[in-house]
């Protein structure tokens, strides 16, 4: 029977969709059943698929380790299937077993990798054989590569999910299929659990040569036991079967996926990098004419965005123009394929180089009258707006309580401003972030909120930045006394350093009010510097400990602590504890290996800690599945 005279089923699948979405899988899967005979008995091997796919699903909704299950299931299907239908067996069960490595992966690489031995119990494998197994079966499953090439997908289009039909012109074949199933799991980190070859060893140049010269290759024999052998493999004999069907698109795609494999799973350094975008290069010059073109120019472009990121400004001018051949490329692809289908994200590979940003920073605090130093980053932008506003510090606090600190400072945007000028800046043309000091103008004792937007309105909050600053002549140290459970606080003068005395300092505790269901300022208490600039918060409780603020005053000149602070009390126990440390000559034993250990035992009382001697006490040893297997 030829593909298009296969029987659909398609009554029967709708039925078998309802009776699933209405959660009766059990009886679901009696219809499935009912197909898969039929199918089966008129090898109609899409529909048998469908139905052992779709089956192993179900099982999946109601039965324990519903995974080995489905591996056995496919096993007895695999024992006596044929041609195509068991090489698409042999790759789904690949799939299954993977999955069931996914889902136990911590408890299967807790176990010893053992040779040598054979056990058909999946529940004792290691991770060395699982993925051994999973390699096996991806690999046969593209054997008979004529075969395969030969068989249209759309004649399996009934086992395909919607973004697989989809790609039929990137995907023309079954063994388009199959191959690209194995890519993905040779593509992984784990598929390398597998290999126990010696490392691929090619040069990278080679690995990176055009599509002619690559599948031309003499793969090294002594490293087909390699994940990346065979990943190279499947490539090679990928991309020999598109360069005769003449269908750019498809190609392309296939070898940009080769070449980002080689990038980032064969070798990665910045040499690499380099020979990748030599190798994009190479595409993008070939098919210029092309509207698969606008692929190849936006990884082409991504690559010289990365390399623009390398730029270092003090360093000279290493990296600092790749963004501009970039932004060049991106403008070249949208204007000669406006409607190609990466044209929009050459478009916002555009907007993101071309993205003006901008940010500041300056000091917590600075002293009255003199001016104020700030560190300006930016891109993009030549122009940058302040507005520095002066903010009542007793209402800031209580404000802060229970709001979100950006949205009380912007609360404040549309105050009266203190102050406002711009800042000029250099044109750099280069898409780069530069940084450079600016200059502050000189404020009175307070508290303030400086804004910066690169436009005069400030009415974009994305383009909006803020810093909070004190003016003030006062700074402090603080230090939790664990013993006594107070809080020391020193106060300094913030320019000379010297204890500053007479100074009063207001204790506030944030509570949380379940009444009210919101937190509360409460005032604790006010403590006063000596002449030494100390004083200490003593009276504090295990209900006052946690989230202090300190304000500090004095001749109107205040400034806040910053955030909210916690006071510790330690409660030492004289309590002893005996613990064993362990140690071993190595972290894995295979059978048979003799295990040297020794064991320190401490006694341990509060801070005090003192070696036990003349302990005894039982050692249990416990194989890999927790089982006991010795004990001393």
């Amino acid at each position: 029977m030829k593909p298009q005279d296969n029987k659909d089923y398609s009554n029967e699948w709708k039925q078998v969709d309802t009776l699933a979405q209405q959660g009766l899988p059990r009886s679901a899967i009696q219809v499935v059943d009912k197909i898969f005979n039929e199918a089966k008995a008129e090898a109609n091997e899409p529909q048998y698929i469908k139905a052992l796919i779709y089956r192993a699903s179900l099982q999946g909704q109601y039965q324990e380790d519903h995974l080995v299950g489905a591996i056995n299931s496919f096993q007895v299907e695999l024992a006596t299937a044929a041609g195509v239908e068991k090489q698409i067996i042999q790759s789904l069960l690949a799939e299954l077993y993977y999955r069931y490595y996914t889902q136990n992966r911590w408890l299967i690489n807790s176990r010893t990798a053992v040779e040598g031995i054979e056990n058909e119990d999946i529940h004792t494998w290691d991770a060395v054989k699982l993925n051994k197994t999973i390699t096996e079966l991806y690999l046969a499953s593209m054997s008979d590569q004529e075969a395969l090439e030969a068989v249209p997908l759309p004649d399996f289009s009934a086992i395909l999910i919607n973004t697989q039909k989809s790609g039929f012109t990137l995907w023309p074949s079954l063994y388009d299929l199959l191959a690209n199933r194995a890519l993905d799991y040779f593509s992984s980190s784990d598929a390398g659990l597998a290999d126990v070859g010696g490392k691929f060893n090619i040069p990278a140049a080679q690995l990176f040569s055009p599509i002619n010269e690559f599948v031309n290759i003499e793969l090294p024999a002594a490293d087909s036991l390699s994940y990346q052998y065979q990943a190279m493999r499947i490539y090679q004999q990928l991309l020999a079967f598109h360069s005769t069907i003449k269908n750019s698109t498809s190609l392309v795609d296939l070898d940009l996926k080769r070449l980002d494999f080689v990038r980032n799973q064969v070798i990665s350094n910045e040499t690499n990098d380099s020979l990748y975008a030599v190798a994009l290069e190479n595409l993008y010059n070939k098919y210029e004419n092309d509207s698969v073109y606008v692929r190849i120019a936006f990884r082409l472009a991504s690559q010289y965005q990365s390399f623009g990121y390398k730029y270092e400004p003090l360093k000279g001018d290493e990296n600092r123009w790749w963004l501009n051949k970039a932004e060049e490329i991106c403008e070249k692809a949208i204007q000669s394929f406006p409607n190609a289908n990466e044209t929009a994200a050459c478009r916002n590979l555009l907007n993101t180089i071309r993205e003006a940003d901008f940010g500041f920073q300056i000091n917590s605090a600075g002293l009255p009258d003199k001016p104020i130093l700030a560190y300006l980053n930016f891109r993009n932008t030549t122009k940058v707006y302040f507005k520095i506003i002066k903010i009542d510090p007793q209402q800031d606090m209580e404000k802060r309580v229970n709001q979100n600190e950006s949205d009380v400072v912007k609360s404040y945007l549309n105050s009266f401003a203190f102050k406002e000028f711009s800042q000029e800046l250099p044109d750099t043309r280069d898409h780069q972030m530069h940084a450079t000091e600016i200059i502050l103008p000189a404020l009175p004792l307070g508290y303030y909120v400086v804004f910066a937007s690169s436009e005069a309105g400030f009415s974009n909050e994305s383009d909006l930045e803020y810093n909070s600053i004190w003016v003030t002549e006062l700074s402090y140290l603080t230090n939790n006394n664990k013993q006594s459970g107070s809080l020391e606080i020193f106060v300094l003068d913030r320019e000379s350093g010297n204890a500053v005395s007479e100074v009063n300092i207001t204790t506030y505790e944030r509570k949380y009010d379940s009444r009210v269901r919101s937190y509360l300022i409460n005032k604790l208490g006010i403590y006063v510097t000596d002449a030494e600039g100390y004083t200490s918060v003593d009276n504090l409780t295990d209900q006052t400990r946690n989230s202090l603020t300190l304000v500090l005053e004095k001749n109107g000149d205040r400034l806040n602590s910053a955030g909210y602070m916690n006071v510790y009390k330690s409660n030492k126990s004289n309590h002893t504890t005996t613990q064993t440390y362990f140690f071993t000559d190595r972290a894995i034993y295979r059978p048979g290996q003799t295990v040297y250990y020794k064991g320190i035992v401490v006694d341990k009382t509060g801070d005090e800690v003192a070696i036990k001697p003349g302990f005894s006490t039982t050692v249990s040893f416990y194989d890999a599945n927790r089982k006991e297997i010795a004990k001393m």
